[in-house]
């Protein structure tokens, strides 16, 4: 503060502001700062100016907490993190609370052909003691096993039924356990199969399964899956019973979780992925990621649906829709499409597959 003529104290305000014009940020750092009494002379303030301070001799302040440059892309954590470092908080974590079990149909249809498979049960595989072959078997008792969200991960059913409270809240994440990713699981359902696949090809489609699966099949091994982007396809024509059908699949996390890091103002930010890269692909960023706390089951799961297709013996795949802008103007576009077909048939099968969106055909 000065004083005024008056006698009376006066703020003083010092503004530092951008060099160049247009320029609204200022990005540096004050080397020097003096503050004397009276005025000064051009000459004198010239003077001044022209002795540059040493920058090896400057100690700067730290006006806000800041952390270097990542140098360790995709390293994750080599050791635990210091418990001193770990955010805290006065207030307790959020007490779980449980949401109404889904209560929809085992299958339902979602087009000609296609049904969704509903009804799924998840239980830890530590805690289950059965084989594969048991469990996939029809009539199974699974009053023990959580009703599952599905899609979703294994701890979206774990907080939609109330074992742990929401991690996107506060500091939830820090009462949810580092062994929900170090364990497999196992999901199981039952279904009837619709009166209008029977007599067609069958197939058994996993959406996403994150990270690794086997797949089971009224006491039999379908077979496996692995990789989070991957889809499970599995031909179940003349494995399906007429009556109740059982599936189970048993789930794995990906092999390399890497060690969980929460970020702090003393911990500072996390390394971006670590040792999950190696099991791409998957959520690598489930591992932590810069400001992101490490995901307690790495999003471990059926974290996409499960379809039941009843075809003929010729099949399509996927569309590969090519778009070429030939005009400059791009009043015009040629698009070619590649669609692949599929013959059950030990004989030659002769097809014809019709493309059209809007007007065009």
């Amino acid at each position: 503060a000065i004083r005024s003529g008056s006698g009376r104290r006066a703020a003083a305000a010092l503004s530092v502001c951008a060099s160049r014009a247009g320029d609204p940020v200022f990005a540096g750092r004050v080397a020097d700062f003096a503050l004397v009494a009276g005025a000064r002379d051009a000459q004198t303030l010239k003077a001044a100016a022209a002795r540059r301070p040493d920058p090896d001799l400057i100690a700067f302040q730290q006006g806000s907490p800041t952390w270097p440059v990542q140098v360790r892309q995709m390293y994750g954590q080599t050791a635990p993190q210091d418990a001193a470092t770990r955010p805290t908080s006065k207030v307790p974590f959020d007490a779980p609370v449980a949401t109404p079990a889904p209560t929809v149909a085992a299958i339902v249809a979602t087009g000609p052909g296609q049904w969704a498979v509903n009804g799924w049960r998840l239980a830890e595989a530590p805690k289950v003691t059965a084989p594969g072959a048991t469990l996939s078997r029809a009539g199974f008792d699974t009053r023990g096993w959580y009703a599952a969200t599905v899609p979703g991960t294994v701890l979206t059913t774990l907080v939609d039924r109330g074992v742990y409270p929401d991690p996107a809240h506060g500091l939830n994440n820090l009462a949810i356990p580092e062994k929900l990713a170090r364990q497999d699981y196992w999901y199981r359902t039952e279904f009837d199969v619709p009166a209008d696949a029977a007599g067609k090809r069958q197939q058994l489609t996993f959406n996403g399964v994150n990270y690794a699966a086997e797949v089971w099949l009224n006491g039999q091994v379908l077979g496996t899956m692995k990789g989070a982007f991957i889809r499970g396809r599995f031909d179940v024509t003349g494995k399906l019973l007429p009556g109740r059908n059982a599936v189970v699949v048993r789930v794995s996390p990906a092999p390399h979780p890497g060690i969980a890091h929460e970020e702090s103002l003393t911990a500072g930010v996390g390394e971006n992925g670590g040792m999950m890269m190696l099991d791409g692909p998957t959520f690598g960023a489930a591992e932590g990621w810069d400001w992101i706390p490490s995901i307690r089951d790495r999003n471990t799961g059926l974290w996409q649906g499960v379809t039941l297709a009843a075809t003929g013996m010729a099949t399509l795949g996927d569309p590969h829709v090519v778009t070429t802008l030939p005009r400059a103007d791009n009043s015009v576009a040629e698009v070619e499409i590649t669609i692949p077909v599929a013959n059950a048939l030990a004989q030659p099968v002769t097809t014809l597959v019709r493309a059209a969106f809007d007007d065009v055909a």
